[in-house]
């Protein structure tokens, strides 16, 4: 990660300031610079109004709850879709992976699972912290052959955002 490499070059400099004439003098001054200011967005985190209860433990009882829920309504593969603020990633790929849950691409004919990140941007059937699960309509019967599965999982194979084939 290039983030390693930064708090390399950091630690760098910071023994360099420190080992300088007077430079003790800075290198107290900037840490404690750093504890107080991360210190006050520590303390501030949770009064923030765009701060959403959507941890690794939200989002994996909403994994299961699909898992489940699938499960339940004998459906042989479904597909995920969110509904988010613009700012907001998801971050469910790794967990669905985990769970064993193979995606379909979202199309018709494909019972659809509706992640909402807040649940206050929606109706939603169930919730964890802030974010909702909308369940696929009960129409599909796959005795009847109205779901089309294709064999590909689209969890592991569409894109991740931002990167390129």
């Amino acid at each position: 990660s290039i983030q390693t490499i930064f708090f390399v070059l950091e630690i760098y400099l910071l023994d360099w300031v420190y080992n300088q004439k007077k430079g003790r003098i800075y290198f107290w001054i900037i840490l404690a610079i750093v504890f107080i200011s991360s210190f006050f967005s520590l303390i501030t985190l949770k009064n923030n109004k765009d701060y959403h209860q959507t941890g690794y433990i939200e989002k994996k009882e909403a994994v299961e709850f699909i898992k489940n829920n699938s499960n339940a309504l004998n459906l042989p593969c479904h597909s995920v879709t969110y509904i988010t603020e613009a700012k907001d990633d998801t971050g469910f790929r790794y967990l669905f992976w985990l769970k064993g849950i193979e995606l379909q691409e979202p199309k018709a004919g494909i019972p659809n699972y509706t992640i909402v990140i807040p649940d206050k941007l929606s109706t939603v059937n169930s919730k964890f912290g802030e974010i909702g699960v909308i369940v696929p309509s009960s129409q599909y019967n796959s005795k009847e052959g109205d779901i089309n599965c294709s064999n590909e999982d689209f969890n592991l194979t569409s894109p991740l955002l931002n990167y390129t084939n």
